[in-house]
């Protein structure tokens, strides 16, 4: 009908498309920030900022260390954080993608993935949780040290997502499962089925509900 034709075209102008430059041959991961969307391509971040309803260029960083394999913005740092495929994690500031620490090395052997930050609280320090492309399990480390001081297995199957929020961290797997796991006794609390196909990403959209994303057709 007329009525849905407008509407689906009112859905469509709120799809943003930014074209590649000439000098970059793809891009591998995006994130977004308070400032806008942060892209990374094979050898640079580049900052797109919002501003009356587009997208334009705000700055770029070029010396990244190796190609990145993890992007992620935490609201709590204001920060963006890569993680390279040489196992580097590294910290950059939202506003001109300035690197702001010296790089941290996870001392991983395959290439990280997964990351995300568990903030500390009265009882636990502050501490990664991270997931490598070839494994099924989540190493949980201290953020100071870098060392593994706890290890969450379960799922059957290479983990592809995770998602944290206050003492809860869920996974998401080639197993076709969702997994929610207590930080607080790094026990599995929930074993989430229902997709047919590998739950490729997860995310919690408030204290008791997530949301998961499969390969199911």
């Amino acid at each position: 009908s007329k009525d849905n034709e407008k509407e689906s075209f009112e859905l469509i102008q709120e799809v943003v498309i930014i074209e590649s430059a000439a000098n970059v041959e793809f891009f591998f991961l995006t994130t977004a920030s308070a400032q806008g969307l942060i892209v990374s391509d094979s050898h640079q971040l580049r900052l797109y900022a919002f501003h009356q309803h587009e997208y334009t260029l705000s700055c770029v960083h070029s010396t990244i260390s190796s190609p990145i394999s993890c992007l992620f913005y935490d609201a709590s740092y204001e920060s963006v954080f890569a993680v390279t495929y040489d196992g580097l994690l590294e910290k950059y500031d939202i506003f001109e993608l300035k690197k702001q620490s010296h790089s941290l090395y996870l001392g991983q052997e395959e290439i990280i993935d997964c990351v995300s930050f568990m903030q500390k609280n009265s009882t636990r320090r502050m501490n990664l949780a991270i997931a490598g492309n070839e494994s099924d399990t989540v190493k949980i480390l201290d953020a100071e040290t870098m060392l593994c001081i706890s290890t969450l297995r379960g799922h059957s199957d290479i983990i592809l997502g995770l998602a944290v929020h206050d003492n809860k961290i869920i996974t998401a797997s080639k197993d076709t499962t969702c997994r929610i796991w207590d930080l607080d006794t790094n026990k599995c609390n929930y074993v989430c089925s229902g997709h047919t196909a590998a739950v490729t990403t997860v995310c919690f959209v408030s204290d008791n509900f997530f949301a998961s994303g499969s390969r199911d057709k």
